[in-house]
């Protein structure tokens, strides 16, 4: 990992260090930083912290920082008594950034070709596993989810749209998250079939506080949301059944394969199956 180091103490009065894009970041709030993510975004998003980012402090006399070449920071301080250490782990985003920005595209190439819009609530029954795994206890917890799709085409066999939700799971806390996806809805009858793939941005709070491997040890972390990204895959069977004007009602079960991205070190990737009950309202 490349880095840029630098370092100060004491006798540096209101000492700054310019790169490009550089707002002014007071010394005296939580500092986050990662080289995936716009600093603006970063700080604007719940779940990231100074213990996600790997900062660590302790007694010093001097000021010290390390941040990947090229990363757009200014640092203004007037007195420096404590040794900052920030260690900044690239994450390998640039997939998902293409993945994400290619369903806006397809949502926004929507409004040219079909004004129709889809609406859907559901109820969800997650579990944490793999499709097969701990099926016996899909209806021990419980979330929901809701979402809009738009038309990509006359038919509305293609569709994109956002997707928002929530869980609970025993021993893992509470997730919110949402997602874009774009989907392949084929009717057969009087039956739609669909898939889904997306990509989104979800925050679990454990239901005893996160903690963070920091130079070889666990450590508490507090009750902080973690963020993290993950790819949603969804297959689901559907049953076109009421028809008012131009409201039609189609309900649908759906099942669902969530996989988050950076959970933890020794499960750098967390799967969580659904079984979901829902309804569609197309206008």
């Amino acid at each position: 990992m490349k880095k840029l180091g630098l370092r100060a103490c004491q006798d540096f009065s209101n000492w700054s260090l310019p790169l490009s894009h550089s707002p002014t970041l007071p010394l005296s709030r939580p500092l986050a930083l990662s080289p995936s993510l716009p600093l603006s975004l970063l700080l604007s998003l719940p779940g990231i912290s100074p213990q996600n980012s790997g900062i660590s402090t302790f007694p010093h006399r001097h000021f010290g920082i390390s941040a990947r070449r090229g990363f757009a920071l200014r640092l203004n301080f007037a007195w420096c008594s404590t040794i900052f250490k920030i260690k900044i782990t690239p994450m390998k985003t640039s997939k998902i950034r293409m993945a994400a920005a290619f369903l806006l595209l397809l949502l926004a190439t929507g409004i040219k070709a079909q004004q129709k819009w889809t609406y859907e609530i559901g109820l969800d029954f997650p579990i944490v596993g793999l499709p097969g795994q701990n099926s016996g206890n899909y209806f021990k917890q419980i979330g929901f989810n809701a979402g809009g799709y738009r038309n990509l085409n006359e038919n509305g066999t293609l569709v994109a749209g956002l997707s928002l939700g929530g869980f609970h799971i025993r021993n893992h806390g509470v997730t919110w998250s949402g997602s874009l996806q774009a989907g392949y809805r084929p009717v057969i009858g009087p039956v739609e079939l669909g898939f889904h793939l997306g990509v989104g941005y979800q925050i679990a709070y454990a239901p005893k506080g996160q903690y963070e491997y920091l130079d070889g040890e666990w450590q508490y972390a507090g009750h902080s949301g973690k963020g993290m990204l993950f790819v949603p895959v969804g297959l689901r069977l559907g049953y076109r059944a009421i028809q008012l004007g131009n409201l039609e009602m189609l309900p649908f079960l759906e099942y669902r394969l969530q996989a988050a991205v950076g959970y933890a070190p020794a499960v750098p990737i967390l799967p969580v199956s659904f079984l979901s009950i829902g309804q569609q309202f197309k206008f």
